[in-house]
């Protein structure tokens, strides 16, 4: 296992790469749905909103402390960096800070730079996958679980589709849980990304309670659950 000083110079070489696709467009990368999210973050309890609530109140920190959308992307960045590089230590704890850098620049080459680099509830849809890794593998500390786990919820808070990913993950685990007994997962971490799944549909749900009286994850849901399919 890489010393601590050297898997953190490795997690910002990596976040600094994610970020070349803004870097060389001048701008983080921006849709139509990106201003929708960033009007929400700035009016948190704004009615009407069609979008899920829960990646608008994860950045409304961001978007109040640089007053522009920088330091969201540099916050998924550096979180899609230490998720990614982390995974990667705890399923080969030999790798050393050569491997780590080189694991850098493969990151830099996939696509991961373009979603780390937009202001869309997607970029968070890599960082899910990474985190329910950390939450579930071996070998990871209390603290980290707890951060993997809010991860997770925030996600399932910002995306039909995460919460579909975490229920057939979750779906999966129980299969294997309940045809090999021996099987290295037990019934509560099988059963987490379900719960984490259904903690996010509520908070989401919440947050439009608030805002429009509407217990409801999101007025287009099922127009993002087909988009994502499709």
């Amino acid at each position: 296992m890489p010393p601590a000083r050297s898997f953190a110079a490795a997690v910002a070489l990596a976040a600094a790469l994610l970020l070349w696709p803004a870097l060389f467009n001048g701008h983080p990368l921006l849709f139509s749905d990106s201003m929708d999210f960033l009007m929400m973050a700035q009016e948190p309890l704004q009615p009407g909103a069609i979008r899920p609530r829960g990646y608008p109140y994860a950045i409304m920190p961001f978007v109040a402390l640089a007053g522009s959308a920088w330091a969201v992307v540099a916050a998924q960045a550096a979180l899609t960096a230490w998720l990614a590089l982390r995974v990667v230590v705890l399923l080969w704890p030999g790798v050393g800070a050569g491997g780590l850098v080189a694991l850098s620049l493969l990151l830099a080459a996939s696509s991961a730079p373009w979603a780390a680099s937009y202001v869309m509830a997607d970029a968070l849809t890599a960082p899910l996958v990474l985190a329910l890794l950390l939450a579930l593998l071996p070998g990871a500390g209390r603290v980290e679980r707890l951060a993997a786990g809010l991860v997770v919820l925030v996600a399932a808070a910002s995306h039909t589709t995460h919460v579909a990913i975490l229920l057939a993950a979750s779906g999966a685990l129980l299969l294997w849980r309940i045809a090999d007994r021996a099987a290295p997962v037990g019934w509560v971490r099988a059963a987490l990304p379900g719960v984490l799944a259904a903690a996010g549909f509520v908070a989401s749900s919440l947050g439009t309670l608030a805002a429009d009286g509407r217990f409801e994850y999101a007025r287009a849901s099922p127009q993002f659950l087909a988009a994502r399919l499709a």
